[in-house]
């Protein structure tokens, strides 16, 4: 089970008192300046930049006024002063790039306009999902939205409405589905839902309530929304990502032709089940 950043970070502060220790215990200070590399690391990863630098700047200090007890000497100030700043700059430089890093990774997965995950992210997170619906025997569901007549708004209100629209519902879906499940904007209007351990029984009131959910928030901001969604529940490992999210689809595009409004529910593998619409 992977630890919580405050663990890690706690782990960086112990591996940094280790390695002042071995420090002061040898004389060739130089040699240790790259084991403290991997504390600067978890600062940068798992805290903000400042504070991965204000931990650069008391490794230097320690480095430097231990090297100061110890007796050594420097003929001039200005040495002194350089040698601070070369390792000091050395050690932000570092916290710099892999901040930068991890901003990168952490947007290379993001929708750019909606903050949900993209599609990249989706077929990642679902592909070790359906991995572990093979290997525990779990269900898992998936529902694939459409925003009714999303088109028809934009060419009313303006494609920043039309984003706004899209961040709103973004937001709605994330902070009302469990952390362990993942809403991804697939392009345009359409997003997908992905429920881990997510039976039949429970599926369909997930997504009545998302869709309420969505409404009653948009109609507070004098939207007035509708969602057209494909749902299907999996109680064996779909062929792939793509197959799992190509039945979703195809049910929302039943629900479209049948009125819109409403969503399709469907148990695979299950052919004696036919899809039942649900009114939102």
């Amino acid at each position: 089970m992977p630890l919580k950043p405050r663990a890690y970070i706690l782990l960086a502060v112990g591996w940094t008192l280790l390695v002042v220790l071995a420090d002061r215990l040898t004389t060739n200070h130089l040699q240790m300046a790259p084991l403290y590399l991997p504390a600067i690391f978890v600062f940068a990863w798992y805290s903000r930049l400042a504070a991965s630098v204000w931990m650069s700047l008391g490794i230097t200090s320690i480095w430097f006024f231990g090297c100061f007890l110890a007796g050594e000497r420097y003929e001039h100030w200005f040495s002194a002063v350089w040698d601070f700043a070369g390792r000091f700059a050395a050690y932000v430089v570092f916290s710099i790039v892999v901040a930068a890093w991890k901003k990168q990774r952490t947007f290379a997965g993001k929708d750019t306009v909606t903050g949900a995950a993209n599609r990249r992210s989706l077929a990642n997170y679902a592909a070790r999902e359906i991995e572990r619906c093979r290997r525990d025997g779990q269900p898992i569901t998936v529902g694939y939205l459409d925003c009714d007549n999303f088109k028809r708004f934009n060419d009313r209100w303006g494609h920043q409405a039309g984003d706004e629209l899209l961040r709103l519902v973004a937001r709605t879906l994330t902070q009302h589905v469990r952390p362990t499940d993942l809403i991804a904007r697939l392009g345009g209007d359409e997003f997908a839902v992905v429920l881990p351990r997510t039976g039949r029984e429970e599926a369909p009131k997930v997504f009545q309530d998302l869709q309420e959910h969505i409404r009653q928030i948009a109609l507070e901001c004098g939207i007035l929304v509708s969602f057209s969604v494909g749902v299907v529940t999996f109680e064996e490992a779909p062929e792939s990502v793509g197959e799992m999210l190509r039945q979703a689809d195809h049910l929302m595009y039943e629900v479209k032709k049948a009125g819109k409004n409403s969503f399709l529910h469907h148990v695979s593998p299950a052919p004696s089940n036919r899809p039942v619409a649900s009114s939102a």
